[in-house]
């Protein structure tokens, strides 16, 4: 005689809830993590930044700003206060009377840092699933 199939009521609206309840649990964390990372990046970014007679308020305008989505983790790190001169300050610019500044990196190696951070936040949070 052949086996029957056991029948559970429901299983399929049970498995979702579930599922469902992992995936927020999870979306919370990255979230966290990805602010986090972000908040980190912003320190290191002014504790590193040049401080001189042109870029004295440069240094205090790093900020981080929520750009999350409904289905995305997403935060953003700016200076709101002298944003003109971040690129020029990272990638060396052309001097009045010719030649070049040398670039000063301050940016790039706290982005770095950030995103090595993050990646390993959240293999930790799926991982332990």
């Amino acid at each position: 005689m052949a086996d029957k199939p056991i029948q559970i009521p429901d299983f399929d609206k049970q498995l979702e809830r579930i599922l469902k309840k992992y995936a927020d649990d999870a979306d919370k964390e990255v979230k966290a993590a990805a602010k986090a990372a972000a908040r980190a990046a912003a320190q290191e970014i002014k504790r590193d930044s040049p401080v001189g007679d042109s870029t004295k308020h440069y240094k205090d305008g790093w900020q981080t700003k929520d750009v999350s989505t409904r289905l995305a983790a997403g935060y953003v790190v700016h200076n709101k206060s002298k944003y003109q001169i971040a690129h020029l300050l990272e990638k060396g610019h052309a001097k009045r009377g010719g030649g070049r500044t040398s670039p000063i990196r301050h940016i790039l190696p706290a982005e770095e840092r950030a995103i090595k951070k993050l990646e390993k936040a959240v293999i930790k949070i799926y991982e332990k699933g």
